[in-house]
């Protein structure tokens, strides 16, 4: 095993260092960096970069990935896990989606490949893809449903369609056996990143209005469980990786919402409910309580995902639905 550099930081083999890769400056001076972690094994094995806070309000992953780097010991690890637990540290402090004094680019995660002499997302974006993911064989962008979002499952999206991809989804052991493919590649980082020869994926996971103690340290504790185990996957670490005796490849949908107003559930619109094309999910009432729209099911399927906030506002997902395309084992 070599010495392992990036961002200015170098650890040698055995070791785990922390850094700060500097993007910009703020008005006042300061800096504008990543915070990152390089925890380098003492044998020889691949390179896996982990970030989350692509988006600042889906604080899940963010804890998670904290978790999973304090608890890595390099002394016990083949190759290197590269850990950048927020990508985008305005929109991480202001608990947005993107940077809310972006003037052009609010989301970090539609963007890609950025640019060096862009808006401040956009040099984000540019300096990761060209500083980190270059040091990579495996990446994953973590992520959940924020703040206009609960989803419910854990929920792997891998990118390509070789057995390799869909294989790497695998890794990430039994609770997460909801696997699929992107629906686009256009301007995400991981799509990017398999642009570029890396392997990988997107996870969801969590989100607003289920963020009580108990489901909140849960779905922290699946995100940590999930990277443990795909450590083992990949023969990063000790251990016989578990698996589920099958997989759900399924594909989802985000039906939007036309109007604003209050939301009333439809009692078929549960989490993990299955529900007919056409079957009512919820109401928009105005503030006379008419009702403006009733948002209905545009396929046959299972509720995945729900509006984190009671509030209609155009424009928005009314949650997540899922097809199953078919079980793989």
């Amino acid at each position: 095993m070599s010495i392992v550099e990036v961002g200015g930081t170098s650890a040698r083999p055995g070791e785990k260092k922390t850094g700060h890769f500097k993007i910009s400056e703020r008005p006042d001076g300061s800096d504008i960096s990543l915070s990152f972690t390089i925890t380098n094994g003492v044998n020889p094995g691949p390179t896996l970069l982990l970030t989350a806070g692509t988006h600042g309000d889906e604080v899940e992953s963010v804890l998670g990935v904290v978790r999973f780097t304090k608890l890595l010991d390099p002394k016990k690890m083949s190759g290197t896990v590269i850990t950048v637990p927020v990508l985008n540290s305005y929109a991480f402090e202001a608990w947005s989606r993107g940077n809310p004094l972006e003037r052009y680019h609010f989301d970090l995660a539609r963007i890609y490949p950025g640019r060096s002499d862009g808006s401040l997302t956009e040099m984000i974006a540019y300096r990761y893809l060209n500083e980190f993911v270059p040091k990579a064989n495996f990446l994953i962008d973590a992520h959940g449903g924020g703040n206009t979002t609960y989803i419910h499952f854990p929920y792997a999206i891998y990118q390509g369609s070789s057995e390799a991809d869909i294989d790497f989804a695998k890794g990430m052991g039994p609770e997460w056996n909801f696997i699929g493919p992107a629906s686009s590649s256009k301007g995400t980082l991981s799509g990017a990143a398999l642009e570029r020869g890396v392997t990988s994926m997107t996870l969801e996971l969590g989100g607003s209005s289920n963020r009580l103690p108990k489901p909140y340290g849960e779905n922290v504790d699946l995100f940590v469980r999930g990277l443990q185990n795909l450590l083992k996957h990949l023969k990063m670490t000790d251990g016989k990786p578990e698996y589920p005796s099958s997989w759900t490849l399924i594909e989802r949908k985000e039906p939007r919402m036309k109007n604003g107003g209050l939301i009333e559930y439809t009692p078929d619109c549960k989490l993990g409910n299955a529900v007919k094309k056409g079957t009512p999910l919820l109401k928009i009432l105005n503030l006379y309580g008419d009702v403006v729209e009733i948002v209905e099911a545009p396929v046959d399927g299972y509720v995945l995902a729900l509006p984190g906030q009671p509030v209609a506002y155009p424009g928005e997902p009314m949650g997540m639905l899922y097809t199953v395309i078919k079980t793989i084992s």
